[in-house]
C-alpha cells in the first residue's frame, strides 16, 4: 500500500512562491546558496512574503499549518538561514503588540535553553525553555558560540522574566517548521546525490547501477517521504483543531530529524571524496541539518512527551491510499 497526500491549489501556489523567492534571494545553484549568510534585509524580505504569518493565531494568519509546512519544506531545500521555528513559536506565545514586529521581520526571535541560545547574537527577543515553560529572558551578556551551521549562536547570561506558557501547549508551532526544514533539506541532498550517481562513472559503469549506491539512496527517500507525510498530516489535524495534532507534530519532527540525518550520511557516501569537502555540493546543507537536529529540546527529552501509541494519520480526506 502506498500513501499519498494531495495539496490544494493554495498550497501549490505557496510552494511555488517560496521556491521562486529562494531562487531570487539565494541563487539557483548550491554553489550560490552556500555563500549566502543571514542578513536582516533577507529576513524582512521573507516576512514580506507572508511566511511568518502562516499558522499565526487569530486575524494575523495568512494561512494554516499545512501551508506553513509546505513553505518550510522549500526553505529547507534552499538551506534558508534564520530562526524560522523560533519565529513561528513566538507568534503563539508573545503578546499581540510584539507579534506584529515579529511578523514584519523587524524583531528577530532567539529560542533555546540558556546559557546556549540559537541565534542569540542577533536576537531582539529572547525566549528560554526553563522547567517546561517558555519565558522571556533578560540577556545581560552574550558571547559568540561556534556552530556547525555557521549560525549566530551565543552563550548568554540571562534572567528569567515573564512566563509565556507551557512549552507543551506551544511546541507544535516549533516542531512543524523545524521538521519541514529538515525534510526539505534531506530531499534536496538525496536528489543531488541521485543525479550525481546517475552520471558518475567508475570502473566503466554508472555508479547508480551499483546496489551499494542505489539502495541506500532509495531507503533515504522512503524515510524522508514518510516523515513528510506525517508532517503534512499533523499539520492538517492541527488546522482541523484535532486534539492529536500536537502529538503528531512532535512525532513528525523526530521522524524528520532521523530521516534528514540519514539522508546527509547517504549523500556524502554517494559523492565519495567530493562529498567530504567543504566546497562540495552537499556539505553546506548537511551541516545545516546537523545544526537543526540538535536544537532545543533534545530528541531524548521529546521522546518522553510521546504516548505509547500514536493516533492514526489516515483519518483525513487529504491522505489517500493507492496500490
Amino acid at each position: 500500500m502506498l500513501l499519498t497526500f494531495r495539496l490544494d491549489e493554495q498550497q501549490d501556489a505557496i510552494g511555488d512562491s517560496v521556491k521562486r523567492f529562494c531562487q531570487r534571494s539565494l541563487g539557483a545553484t548550491p554553489q550560490e546558496r552556500q555563500k549566502i549568510e543571514f542578513s536582516p534585509n533577507l529576513w524582512r524580505a521573507l516576512a514580506e512574503l507572508g511566511v511568518f504569518a502562516l499558522g499565526a493565531p487569530g486575524e494575523d494568519a495568512t494561512g494554516g499549518f499545512l501551508d506553513l509546512v509546505v513553505a518550510a519544506e522549500h526553505l529547507g531545500r534552499a538551506g534558508f538561514p534564520g530562526p524560522l521555528p523560533a519565529t513561528i513559536l513566538a507568534t503563539g506565545a508573545l503578546p499581540a503588540a510584539e507579534v506584529e514586529a515579529v511578523l514584519a521581520g523587524t524583531s528577530l526571535v532567539s529560542f533555546g535553553r540558556p546559557p546556549l541560545m540559537p541565534w542569540g547574537m542577533a536576537g531582539d527577543i529572547s525566549l528560554g525553555l526553563i522547567d517546561g515553560r517558555v519565558k522571556r529572558l533578560d540577556i545581560t551578556s552574550r558571547t559568540p558560540a561556534e556552530t556547525l551551521g555557521g549560525e549566530g549562536w551565543a552563550q548568554v547570561e540571562a534572567k528569567a522574566g515573564a512566563d509565556l506558557g507551557a512549552f507543551a501547549d506551544l511546541r507544535h508551532r516549533y516542531d512543524l517548521p523545524l521538521g519541514a526544514l529538515m525534510v526539505g533539506a534531506g530531499l534536496a541532498m538525496v536528489e543531488s546525490a541521485a543525479e550525481h550517481a546517475a552520471n558518475r562513472r567508475q570502473f566503466g559503469q554508472i555508479i547508480g547501477t551499483f546496489q551499494g549506491v542505489a539502495f541506500p539512496l532509495a531507503e533515504a527517500v522512503v524515510a524522508l517521504e514518510s516523515a513528510q507525510l506525517l508532517l503534512r498530516a499533523a499539520a492538517l489535524r492541527l488546522d482541523e483543531g484535532a486534539a492529536d495534532g500536537p502529538k503528531l507534530a512532535l512525532a513528525a519532527r523526530l521522524s524528520a530529524g532521523r530521516a534528514a540525518r540519514k539522508a546527509s550520511f547517504t549523500a556524502h557516501q554517494s559523492y565519495g571524496a567530493l562529498g567530504a569537502t567543504r566546497e562540495g555540493p552537499v556539505f553546506w546543507l548537511s551541516r545545516r541539518v546537523a545544526q537543526w537536529s540538535v536544537q532545543t529540546p533534545s530528541d531524548r527529552e521529546s521522546m518522553d512527551d510521546l504516548p505509547l501509541e500514536l493516533p492514526s494519520i489516515l483519518d483525513t480526506q487529504q491522505v489517500e491510499t493507492a496500490s
